[in-house]
């Protein structure tokens, strides 16, 4: 029987770290994965049965956060500016496996993530913002386009991100400023 080394195992975890960002889960290969941490292709099987096992590893840490981020009740249970603030809570505790998550998963059970992110905030939107706009702009699919540009931007951000906090957050209270600031004047009761 052959004694598994942390070592190794964490070699392993940061060469599909760089493998999975650098071409994403479907182009990624275990081949390359093992090349990269110095292990042989059959020996990288004794520590991760497969390469959704090992990048499913890696997301772990950010997969509860965003889980009960998308759980959070429609009804109000948070604004949007605050959920806003977990999302960047979460991004900045979990930078990799977030990436990972959001950008890079397609062909593993996370591959709609991003979608379910964007239906989320397109949710918030109508609840929070479309009745303070004129009526010509309450509209479900004018919330989606405002919710698939928030998550655009704040996944801007977030690839953009060069370590300073207070950067990241300015940059996202700007982007939130910009796209859901109150109208000059109020517009009619919404009708959503």
């Amino acid at each position: 029987m052959q004694i598994l080394k942390e070592e190794v195992r964490q070699r392993i975890l940061q060469a599909a770290r760089e493998e999975f960002l650098e071409k994403g889960f479907q182009e990624s290969s275990m081949r390359r994965i093992a090349q990269k941490a110095g292990v042989t292709p059959g020996n990288i099987y004794a520590y991760f049965p497969g390469k959704e096992a090992l990048f499913e590893r890696i997301v772990e840490p950010a997969v509860a956060d965003i889980r009960r981020l998308l759980e959070i009740p429609a009804d109000g249970g948070s604004s949007l500016e605050s959920l806003a603030g977990q999302v960047a809570g979460s991004f900045l505790a979990n930078q990799i496996p977030f990436r990972l998550l959001t950008e890079r998963a397609d062909g593993t059970r996370y591959g709609r993530l991003r979608e379910d992110l964007t239906d989320l905030i397109s949710r918030r939107i109508r609840q929070e913002h479309l009745c303070s706009l004129p009526r010509e702009l309450q509209s479900p699919s004018f919330a989606e386009a405002l919710s698939r540009a928030f998550i655009g931007g704040l996944l801007c951000l977030f690839r953009r991100y060069n370590g300073d906090e207070g950067q990241l957050r300015a940059s996202l209270s700007g982007l939130m400023r910009l796209l859901f600031r109150a109208p000059e004047q109020s517009g009619p009761v919404c009708e959503l």
